[in-house]
């Protein structure tokens, strides 16, 4: 008695290869989705510290370009802070040192204000609403007579980031409930007197 063996083949393909196949794409697609959404996120942060930047740098160069002695600095500009409130956007200089020749003090109050507008986000307007800007920042200036020929300055810009960061850290310029979302950069310079 001799047996024969058919050869079976399998005929399509079945319903645990096709689940399979769709839960390895679905993982695949959602590790996608999370890759976009940290880019992003890391982007707008990227920008923010940009923003951050410029405007700090700005203060600088305003405080360089005054020509004000190291005493008219500290009368001025020291501990003068800025923040970014909605329900209380800067006023306008009551001069445009652009335009104009400005006494001392006016030429503080128009640097000042147009600091200001910077971190409140009214530099850049579309259709009547503030499109630049940091989130929640805050500016602060810091001057500190040396005694000698040089006075030290300080700038600092603070923000609130989208993410939190472990540990603490000494604020120079902090917002109130800033916390451990809180992000800063100070820049120092030294004025000749």
């Amino acid at each position: 008695m001799n047996r024969t063996f058919q050869k079976t083949r399998q005929g399509g393909v079945g319903l645990v290869e096709v689940m399979i196949a769709l839960m390895i794409f679905s993982m695949g697609m959602l590790g996608i989705a999370s890759l976009q959404v940290i880019s992003k996120r890391s982007s707008f942060e990227a920008q923010q510290r940009q923003e951050a930047v410029w405007i700090a740098n700005d203060m600088i160069a305003r405080i360089k370009n005054s020509g004000l002695t190291s005493s008219q600095l500290k009368t001025y500009y020291d501990g003068k802070d800025f923040a970014a409130d909605p329900d209380n956007p800067p006023d306008s200089p009551s001069v445009d040192c652009l335009a104009n020749s400005c006494t001392v003090a006016q030429l503080v109050e128009y640097d000042l204000i147009s600091w200001h507008k910077n971190i409140y986000g009214a530099s850049v307007e579309a259709s009547g609403q503030n499109v630049s800007g940091l989130s929640n920042a805050k500016g602060c200036i810091d001057v500190t007579e040396s005694g000698g020929e040089t006075t030290k300055v300080t700038v600092t810009v603070a923000w609130l980031s989208l993410t939190k960061m472990s540990g603490t850290k000494t604020r120079v310029c902090s917002i109130s409930d800033g916390g451990q979302t809180q992000r800063e950069v100070s820049f120092n310079t030294f004025i000749l007197n």
